[in-house]
Order: structure tokens, then sequence, then C-alpha cells
């Protein structure tokens, strides 16, 4: 006798690569003798859903450089009106397809369409965003940094940030969730972590907490995405030389990377550059080997040193292979990031005003030359590895299917 396949479908927050690829990455290791599959997200994603061989649903979202233009300001990333439109293509979405699970990645619109139908819902998220998170809120870059100074600056951060992001940044979601008689979210860390049950995709060190709820829990960060392959020329770069990899993703600063690539201009160094498409050349440096994209866990393998964004979707690959970084932050999520890899010695922070050919010489010059670094992220590889996420990831479904998981 046949059994009914329980029907899970995942959401990515198209507006930004990774929150396509961290729940690609681990769908595709559920039973399919078990489970139905589908994915929604933008559009412009469907190859990398097609590639899984999963059922794709296109989904409203905004585009990729508004939402890095609000990320980058400070700004609230949905109004009200956007997140109304979010909801309303959820709603169609959900009951068409009738999912007996949703799984999300950043899609905050889905605490509410979820509640609508009284679906369990699994949130992705980091734990620095967590309500119970211990880190120190940083200020980004945002003007009040460039007139008060970074130090001044943080300071006036401190004290107006609880106020106004409540205020500023989750009015939207609660003035909608009112209107759906839910409970208001009472910061803007419950906003970004809203679900049923929220898996933490990180290790304690770089994300810590303190007192998380049973509904809350880390399963460590995702190291394998979803298949890209080689570039032609992997493999012929030389062996006898420190190598750097460079990406800073779909949301890294271009002017940065510009600089950057200034930077490395050097011959003594071999440079591995993924360009996420934002950046053109007719001619590059010698010493560099180009591609839109690279497997970042095999770069990273290969490299002494990686250069990027700072955010977490990409940190834990170089330091899964016990080495260092160099984070260039813009927005506060990358900022959190960054900031607790440099505090455990595994790396460097480098903020937009800071980012001289200079500056970013002597830093990549200090961290190949000090063993200092590597053992520190070593030391990181070490407690990445006690966290599987993919074989936490199917322990927790398997105790949804098994009805041990409740809910509200």
């Amino acid at each position: 006798m046949s059994v009914q396949k329980k029907k899970i479908l995942f959401v990515g927050e198209g507006a930004s690569l990774a929150h396509i690829v961290r729940p690609l990455a681990l769908s595709k290791y559920l039973d399919l003798d078990r489970f139905e599959i589908s994915f929604a997200c933008a559009e412009w994603y469907q190859w990398l859903i097609d590639d899984s061989g999963f059922t794709f649903h296109p989904l409203l979202t905004m585009p990729g450089e508004e939402f890095r233009q609000l990320l980058n300001r400070g700004k609230p990333l949905y109004d009200q009106q956007r997140l109304k439109e979010y909801i309303d293509s959820e709603l169609i979405l959900l009951k068409k397809i009738s999912p007996d699970l949703v799984i999300s990645d950043f899609r905050l619109s889905l605490n509410i369409s979820t509640a609508v139908y009284q679906l369990p819902h699994i949130a992705f998220a980091n734990a620095f965003w967590s309500p119970y998170s211990t880190q120190r809120r940083i200020l980004p870059n945002l003007p009040i940094g460039k007139l008060a100074g970074r130090t001044l600056g943080q300071i006036i951060f401190d004290m107006s940030y609880p106020l106004a992001s409540y205020l500023f940044h989750a009015k939207g979601i609660n003035e909608l969730r009112k209107s759906y008689h839910l409970p208001i979210l009472k910061s803007l860390e419950e906003v970004y972590t809203c679900g049923n049950w929220t898996l933490y995709l990180d290790i304690p060190s770089l994300a810590p907490t303190k007192d998380l709820p049973s509904h809350q829990k880390y399963i460590g960060p995702i190291l394998e995405m979803p298949h890209i392959p080689l570039p032609e020329w992997w493999q012929q770069w030389p062996k006898d030389k420190p190598i750097v990899y460079v990406s800073l993703g779909s949301t890294g600063d271009v002017p940065v990377l510009e600089k950057i690539i200034r930077s490395l201009d050097r011959p003594e160094i071999t440079v591995l550059l993924a360009t996420a498409q934002r950046i053109t050349r007719k001619h590059w440096p010698k010493n560099f080997f180009v591609a839109p994209y690279i497997p970042g866990q095999e770069a990273a393998k290969n490299a002494h040193l990686m250069l990027f964004n700072g955010g977490s979707g990409s940190a834990y690959q170089p330091l899964s292979c016990g080495r260092p970084v160099i984070g260039f932050p813009t927005n506060m999520d990358q900022f959190l990031c960054i900031s607790m890899i440099a505090a455990q010695g595994a790396g460097k922070l480098i903020t937009s005003d800071k980012a001289t050919i200079k500056n970013i010489n002597s830093s990549i010059d200090e961290i190949l030359s000090k063993p200092s670094y590597t053992k520190k992220a070593e030391l990181l590889a070490k407690e990445i590895d006690q966290y599987n996420a993919v074989k936490n990831f199917i322990a927790f479904v398997d105790d949804w299917d098994r009805g041990k998981l409740t809910y509200d």
C-alpha cells in the first residue's frame, strides 16, 4: 500500500542569493520517498531550482538592487504595502499547493501567511538576530557614523536602537499582524526570526545567545551549496604562491571590490575571484583567475585567505577549512558576523572608510605572515565540525513528521 507523501514547501527571499542557496542546499537531503518537495522564490533563480529537480513556483520578490540599497542605508526592507503584496502572493500559493510544512529563509511575511492557514512553519535565521542574542548591535555604514564618527555614532546608535528598530523597522509587519488578529512582535529580532520553530545556521562562538527557548535551536552552518561547475581554468594557477580567494557575493560593495582588485594586482599572490556578475572588465591582472561564480568550499580549501563581504553565507566556508578571512561589511548583518570572527582572532574587519589600497595590502600581508590567524581559524573549524547542519535538519524534519514537535 502506497503512503501519501507529505508536501514540504521551501520559500527563499530572492532579493539575496544567500536566502535561496541555504534552504536549497538542505532540501535535497530530504527523503523523496516520503516528501514531495517544491520551492518558491524569484523567477531569476529558477535555474537553480530546475537543476535540483524540484517543482518551481515563481513568487513576488523585490529586485536585488533595491534590497541592497535599503539594507546598506539602514532603511526598513519592507514597507507595509510591499509586505501586503508579499502576503497576497503567498496566500494564493499556499492555497494552490496546500503544503503540510513550510520552510523559509528570511521571508518575513510568511509568519502571517502561514498563520492564516494554520500551517507549521520553520524559519531559518542567523543567531545574531535572535531575540536571545548576547551580541551588541553594531553601527552599519549609516550617515550618523560619518557625521559623528564611529565611536560617538555607535554610542548614539546603542541608545536609539531598541526603540527605533521597533517603531521604524517592525511597524509595517505589526500593522499587518494586527489586521489578521495576530499578536504583535516586540522587536526587530522577533520579526527576523519569527516561526513556529527557528533553526539557527550558526555556531555559538560566532553568534552567541542565552536561554534559548525549546522552539529555537542551532543546527550549524550550511557548508555545501548548490552545485556550481568548476571554471575552465580550475587548477591552472601557480601552486608556489599564496592564494587569496575573493568573493563579495550579491551584496558586497562594488567600489570596495575595485580597491581590492587594485590592491591584489601583485605577482607574488594568486587571486581566485568570483564576481557574482557584479563587475566586468575586458582585462584582468595576470595573477587573477576570474569567474562569475566559484564553488566556495573548493576555493576555500585551496586558498590561504578569503576576502569577502563579511556575511555568514560565505564566512563558514573558509572557516570550516581553517582559513582566516578579511571582511568588508556594509550592513549590520555583515558587521555582526565579521566582528565576531575578528574578536576570535580568525580575521580582520575593514570598514568602507578604512578600505584603502594601503590598508587592504597591510591587512593581507599581516594575516599571511602571522600563523596565529590560521590557528584561530582552525579552532573555529573544530567547533564547526561538531555541528552537522544536514544531519540536524533531517532529524528535525523527522521529528515533525513523527508528530514529536508541537507548535502554537
